[in-house]
């Protein structure tokens, strides 16, 4: 009989997994799903409207993870067995590290004391007293948070020029506008230009300058609305002002407003074409937004403006590397290298870039030229490590990481590098040396015992799991993925009642009904294992109840009635998940089963027949209509060629080798017989009362009694059963004899039972 443990097993391939449950599978699986490098500097966070997003720690890697997000997909739907579940990814720098960088609604200045009047002597040359507040104010904010903010500087400049409203002309804030008018016309215009008028703009660009300068003093405050409102003033006094664009465009990408954005640095273009700035912006994008071509024509006109600007040449050979132009970002990430040989990020984009191309040779020769020019730079290693475990190199990997170690023995990163090779080795235990050598150093790491709890359940070590995945939960108390870890351990540990208490928390806490459909069916196998199947069956209605649509659901409630042998409602179950999945063959082989449960052998026949239709490897069910030939005494000619097929494909299995016996047993092929079940007898992990009642038969026709009452005997033993009781009297009151006699159970002419081919 199938067990709701081996149905949950099997089903929940194909259910819909809630979203901690999956979180959860990859999490468990994330080393093989992003690689050993990338690994170590990002992680999947959670699952919101099927889109997987990853926490990046490095910003460095944002680009290459970003790159990678089909691969990444992928590999994912893979892990969970789905195409539903996670249907996008999404990647983002470490969310605790912004929210301390952007989150706080309110950041008090630094005191002035704290700012030496050198820091703020620029300031002097501004005269308008209202101007100079707001700049010494959002100067000493700035000096104060220990980042001088770009704009300042220039604010500064500019505010002088501002407060000395001289006759000069153009924008304080165009300096590439500013030049001289270049035609005859232009210069009679600014010579009759009356003093009045010069009066008018310049005021007009003071206020301009003092929007752009309260602007920013509010962005640094995180008063975004308040900062846009500015923004859009200063465009209405001077609409050439360019910077104006520049910030409202990225504040419009900061607030999620994309096509506000657009617009804003297209206008901003029509004024100055050039502006590499506004044009890098586009180019990202459009990359975003999978416009790659677009991208490009954006990216090179912000490179030609300024070929020094070494963040658009990277997003340009990013470019290429997503248009399958590995080549054309070679180019690239070279002329950066040559500019800038210690570039970190053009580095791993070029490895990136080799291995894509499967140029690995030329990726480790680059990588060791690299290591060897920077021997202190732990990325260098870090990347090479990772080529050689994307070939499966996992020694020289090993090598890699190691060497680093020798000379920076406490260099965390690289030993999370060393361990992540060693679990693709599969040497668990070096692994958790090292995880243990960084616990020295950092204790209480959350997420250092969080890998150490995942490496110690997959390998069976439940106590020590456990141990972790509770230091975790007081340290992270909102993490999901913790108590579903618990709760499995439990279960495995036979903490039946602790299991069931933590389902009923996260049952409590479930966002949706996907997960709280995944915690019912978690639910009923707790109760299977503690044989209360009332409960089980309870718990399964209650998932079915909220996702009536799903045959896996309908099969496990299947399984269930099967286990209380109320067969009817076994069969009515099954069949409507058969019903709405009518190709699968685990559904049309349980109602197999449970036929065969009924009797009704004729029935179990045609679906197992079904099942090797669609899949004709089906081993099971080819022995199970083997099977049943041979004990109806039917087609044994076909019942062996079934049982051979069956034994083809998994030589060494004992319920097989029965099957096989039954069928020379049948055939009065006694020798054979007796040398099959004596080969299923060896290949069994535990004994099984239907095969030893199967040997007694054998030995008593060849008038092996002695033997035959032994076999019979462990039968009784191992399941009580009237028919084998009878027929070990009989044998044992024959033992002493020498005559062959036939020990008949009014069944068959052969003696034996219909017996089930297998517990399965």
């Amino acid at each position: 009989m199938i067990s709701i443990k081996d149905a949950l097993e099997g089903a929940l391939g194909s259910v819909r997994l809630g979203t901690v449950a999956s979180l959860v599978r990859i999490t468990s699986n994330w080393e093989r799903i992003v690689g050993p490098q990338l690994s170590g500097v990002c992680s999947p966070a959670y699952i919101w409207q099927k889109t997987l997003v990853v926490h990046v720690d490095d910003p460095a890697f944002l680009a290459p993870l970003d790159y990678s997000r089909m691969t990444i997909l992928e590999k994912t739907k893979a892990v969970l067995g789905d195409e539903t579940t996670v249907q996008s990814i999404s990647v983002r720098y470490n969310e605790e590290k912004a929210v301390k960088k952007f989150g706080q609604k309110e950041r008090v200045p630094a005191p002035a004391e704290e700012v030496s009047e050198r820091d703020v002597e620029p300031l002097s040359a501004v005269k308008d007293p209202a101007l100079k507040r707001a700049l010494e104010r959002l100067f000493k904010a700035s000096l104060g948070s220990g980042k001088k903010l770009a704009a300042v500087a220039v604010a500064v400049g500019m505010a002088a020029s501002c407060a000395s409203a001289g006759k000069t002309s153009g924008s304080r804030m165009n300096t590439a506008q500013q030049a001289a008018p270049k035609t005859s016309d232009e210069k009679k215009a600014a010579k009759a230009e009356t003093d009045e008028e010069v009066a008018k703009r310049a005021a007009k660009e003071k206020d301009a300058t003092f929007y752009f300068l309260r602007a920013q003093m509010r962005m640094h405050e995180n008063q975004f609305s308040e900062a846009m409102t500015d923004l859009r003033a200063i465009l209405k006094l001077d609409p050439r002002f360019i910077e104006a664009y520049v910030e409202i465009t990225k504040l419009s990408l900061a607030l999620g407003k994309v096509e506000d954005a657009i617009e804003t640095a297209q206008k901003g273009l029509a004024i100055n074409p050039e502006n590499p700035v506004l044009n890098s912006l586009l180019g990202v994008i459009y990359h975003n937004s999978k416009d790659y071509d677009r991208a490009g024509e954006f990216l090179k006109k912000s490179l030609a403006a300024d070929p020094s600007r070494e963040d658009v040449r990277l997003n340009l050979a990013f470019n290429y590397l997503e248009q399958k132009r590995p080549d054309d970002a070679e180019r690239e990430l070279l002329e950066i290298l040559k500019k800038n040989p210690s570039s970190n990020i053009a580095m791993i984009y070029l490895a990136k870039a080799y291995v894509d191309s499967k140029a690995y040779v030329t990726a480790e020769e680059f990588l060791t030229r690299y290591t060897m020019q920077f021997p202190d730079v732990p990325q260098g290693y870090g990347a090479l490590g990772w080529v050689y475990s994307v070939q499966g190199k996992y020694d020289l990997a090993v090598d890699v990481y190691k060497k680093y170690l020798e000379k920076y023995p406490h260099d965390a990163e690289m030993q999370h590098h060393l361990a992540n090779a060693y679990l693709l080795k599969k040497s668990y235990g070096e692994a958790l040396d090292v995880y243990k050598e960084i616990e020295r150093e950092t204790p209480g790491a959350a997420d250092l015992e969080y890998k150490m709890g995942v490496i110690y359940f997959q390998q069976g070590q439940m106590r020590e799991a456990l141990e972790k995945f509770q230091l975790v939960r007081l340290a992270q108390p909102g993490n999901k993925t913790v108590p579903y870890y618990i709760a499995r351990i439990d279960e495995e540990l036979g903490m039946y009642k602790e299991a069931l208490e933590e389902w009923g928390l996260m049952l409590k806490g479930a966002e949706n009904d996907k997960e709280r459909v995944e915690i019912y069916v978690k639910t009923a196998g707790v109760y299977e294992k503690m044989k209360d199947l009332d409960k089980a069956e309870e718990s399964v209605v209650s998932a079915v109840r909220l996702k009536k649509d799903d045959p896996d659901l309908y099969y496990i409630l299947g399984v269930i009635y099967a286990k209380k042998e109320r067969y009817d409602a076994a069969a009515d179950n099954v069949r409507q998940a058969i019903k709405m999945d009518p190709k699968r063959e685990e559904f049309i082989f349980y109602l197999g089963v449970i036929y065969e449960k009924t009797k009704e052998y004729a029935k179990c026949v045609e679906q197992m027949k079904r099942v090797v239709e669609i899949n004709p490897k089906h081993a099971d069910a080819l022995n199970y209509i083997g099977f049943l030939y041979a004990d109806r005494n039917e087609n044994l000619a076909q019942a062996l060629a079934y049982v051979n097929k069956a034994m083809a494909l998994d030589p060494d299995n004992g319920y097989y080798e029965d099957s096989l016996a039954w069928i020379y047993y049948r055939q009065q092929k006694y020798a054979l017989a007796l040398e099959e079940i004596q080969k299923s007898v060896g290949h069994l992990k535990e004994k099984d009362a239907t095969i030893y009642d199967h040997m007694g038969d054998i030995q008593a026709a060849l008038g092996n009694w002695q033997k035959a009452a032994e076999a019979y005997s462990i039968s009784v033993e191992l399941k009580q059963d009237t028919e084998v009781s009878r027929k070990l009297s009989a044998a044992t009151s024959r033992a002493g004899g020498t005559k062959h006699e036939k020990i008949t159970d009014g069944n068959n002419e052969h003696g034996g039972k219909a017996s089930t081919p297998a517990p399965l």
